[in-house]
């Protein structure tokens, strides 16, 4: 008989523990903070997290299993941080942390079972220095007229995999560095003494009385010490971060689980577009099963190391890969879409867009991507993830081929969701100078073998220009009938 016990998931409605009927759960994590801190919700059977049971049910009902993958590591797994700071009281000091649920009240997390150790260690390191010369933390203005007060809001902590060194962002309550008066100059200096545990120091100057972290205004970071990028390689390239950069925060997982399922569900031969592509890691990390790779994303920092990223790919790939500073919508409208045969989208927590739900409808303006056979999906957004799944399928045009789930974060309820959407019925497709084509599949669906037209390419400079673009793409493409397997490697 089922009896009445504390729930080892924390309330999504409200700060602390909910007395409901559960069974009892392992506490995988055994964290000391895990009452009081909002960042872990679950402390054990990290797999039957609720979103990933919501998830097996969802995709029950359009026949699909969801492949359940579990990381092996479910400890100190994170490498990627950001933490709010605030004063520890009137007369000195600062915590730093995460926000209590339901609250803007900055808990500290200093024993973190799920940070990596070396976080931890930077995260202690940085407070006693910042303490030892007076930083005073960020108290945001809770009344109308009111000023905020303090010096420092908000860190972001990245570990270099290789080196051990972190990567630092401190996010400054000012407008420029001469705002900032001499604490900012003498904190970089104590910092630095410790070359073996930082990697670099960069400032954020934010004033927004929001809770939005950074200030993504050009004049608004300045590198104040060390190296402007951080190198990790991830899969088949070198990629080189830059703080204002998206990175995952279990690039480990990330790397060991999604790279190799997204670039087997690519088929050999295929020209692939990439929208919301971020630094390029699976765009790249795909580049060898690939006839050609386009990557677009709105993120203009990514335009300076890009180029660098591909030239440490083996030299067969480096020529097949290129870069467009484009937003999903815009890299739609100047046609990378148009010739590409398989679309893997990896779009922020709100899902696709407008205008590329429309493109894989059929119902967009302007473009068209009459080539394109399939779609991989890699959600970080569950909820956005069955909104756009329920809207591609109702359409009639796509069915879904797989779905697997990853447990990236394990204390979270959360789960990311890679799904492959292939187009019904499709049999062949041909260019405009040469076409083949190969027997109708047995039964219709697009599951069979296909003959597509591969175009190879040579070396071309990127633009944001849709005219040169286009020119440039179709006078270095030459048309090579070869069959591509639609049902290869995928699990």
């Amino acid at each position: 008989m089922l009896i009445k016990k504390l729930d080892s998931t924390k309330s999504s409605t409200k700060f602390g523990k909910t007395e409901r009927p559960v069974e009892d759960t392992p506490d995988h994590l055994q964290c000391k903070h895990f009452v009081t801190c909002a960042g872990c919700t679950i402390k054990g059977n990290f797999a039957d997290a609720p979103v990933v049971k919501r998830a097996v049910n969802f995709f029950s009902t359009e026949d699909i299993k969801l492949n359940v993958h579990n990381i092996p590591k479910e400890l100190q797994w994170r490498t990627h941080v950001k933490l709010a700071v605030q004063p520890m009281s009137r007369w000195g000091g600062i915590k730093i942390g995460l926000y209590k649920a339901g609250t803007h009240i900055v808990e500290p997390i200093p024993d973190c079972r799920v940070h990596h150790p070396r976080i931890n260690e930077a995260v202690e390191e940085f407070r006693n220095c910042a303490t030892d010369l007076g930083v005073r933390g960020y108290s945001q203005a809770t009344e109308p007229g009111q000023q905020s007060q303090g010096e420092l809001r908000y860190l972001q902590m990245s570990l270099s995999r290789q080196t051990g060194k972190v990567q630092l962002v401190l996010v400054w309550n000012c407008a420029d560095y001469k705002a900032a008066g001499q604490t900012l100059p003498r904190l970089v200096k104590k910092l630095k003494t410790n070359d073996a545990l930082w990697h670099s120091i960069t400032v954020n100057f934010q004033t927004a009385e929001t809770n939005t972290i950074f200030n993504f205004n050009k004049g608004s970071w300045k590198l104040l010490w060390g190296l402007p990028t951080l190198k990790e390689k991830v899969g088949s390239a070198n990629f080189y971060f830059q703080p204002q950069i998206f990175r995952q925060a279990n690039l480990d997982a990330f790397e060991a689980g999604i790279i190799p399922l997204v670039a087997k569900s690519v088929p050999e031969g295929s020209t692939v577009a990439e929208l919301y592509a971020g630094i390029g890691i699976l765009g790249l990390n795909v580049a060898h099963r690939a006839a050609e790779v386009t990557c677009s994303d709105s993120n203009e920092y990514v335009d300076e190391t890009f180029d660098r990223s591909a030239d440490s790919l083996p030299e067969g790939d480096r020529d097949k890969v290129f870069y467009e500073i484009l937003s999903a919508e815009e890299a739609i409208e100047q046609g990378q879409c148009e010739n590409a045969d398989v679309l893997i989208v990896d779009p922020p927590r709100r899902g696709l867009d407008e205008g590329v739900l429309k493109l894989l409808l059929g119902k967009h303006e302007t473009a068209t991507a009459q080539a394109l056979k399939r779609v991989i999906y890699v959600s970080c957004g569950y909820d956005a993830l069955e909104k756009d799944t329920r809207t591609i399928l109702g359409s009639g045009l796509w069915k879904l081929k797989s779905t697997d789930g990853f447990v990236l974060f394990p204390g979270s309820d959360h789960v990311e969701i890679v799904a492959v959407f292939d187009r019904k019925g499709s049999s062949s497709s041909s260019s405009s100078s040469s076409s083949s084509s190969s027997d109708d599949d047995d039964d219709g669906d697009g599951d069979d073998s296909v003959d597509i037209s591969i175009r190879s390419s040579a070396k071309r400079k990127k633009t944001s220009s849709s005219s040169s673009s286009s020119s440039s793409s179709s006078s270095s493409k030459s048309n090579i009938n070869r069959p591509i397997d639609w049902d290869d490697g995928t699990w």
